[in-house]
């Protein structure tokens, strides 16, 4: 009797930290990417169907968590266009890693004062087979830094994206790497970018 009393007590005990990860499907359960992304925790999937989101500034909020599309980027777009300052498509900047991953999306039209798709800031996590399209870096004092992607004391993996016909009025049209970044760019295509220097 003993030795079942002392079993139940170890898998009580362990039972909390086997929790699993779980697939949160948007629109069916979240309306939302941000929403979706909010209520996730570290392991879990947003697992997004194809749709234009009018959406911006979605946050990974420090979660390793994998945002996903579906059907692809060229069926999966997020808009952000709220008419805002700071209107770009995603933020990853509280400390995630390589298991926090963006795979996927287009991100049309973004815009903001450093990376006008994508920032990403003391973050390194991995971006897979992402547009980002029409997308502008604009600050009124610097002018604005990576029109697509910014990274900042990043490491992240870059693979298989497309940037196309993004802008800066300042720096990196495309992607700018800054602040002792180490970002890896594999396979990824850079076509139309437009900045003064």
């Amino acid at each position: 009797m003993r030795a079942w009393v002392d079993l139940l007590v170890a898998v009580t005990l362990v039972m909390p930290l086997c929790a699993s990860a779980v697939t949160i499907r948007v629109p069916d359960e979240f309306p939302l990417i941000g929403a979706a992304v909010q209520a996730a925790a570290s392991g879990d999937t947003v697992l997004v169907s194809p749709g234009t989101y009018l959406e911006c500034n979605i946050s990974f909020g420090g979660k390793n968590i994998v945002v996903r599309s579906s059907a692809g980027a060229s069926e999966t777009i997020v808009s952000p266009s709220s008419g805002g300052y700071t209107d770009r498509g995603f933020v990853i900047n509280s400390g995630e890693t390589a298991d926090a991953v963006l795979d996927g999306f287009t991100v049309f039209g973004g815009e903001a004062p450093f990376g006008g798709g994508l920032s990403v800031n003391h973050a390194s996590p991995t971006i897979l087979n992402c547009r980002f399209e029409r997308c502008v870096a604009r600050d009124v004092v610097m002018g604005g830094v990576g029109g697509g992607a910014g990274f900042e004391d990043s490491e992240a993996v870059v693979r298989g994206c497309t940037f196309f016909q993004n802008s800066s009025l300042g720096q990196g049209g495309g992607v700018a790497i800054t602040w002792g970044s180490r970002v890896t760019l594999e396979g990824c295509e850079f076509i139309g970018m437009t900045c003064p220097l």
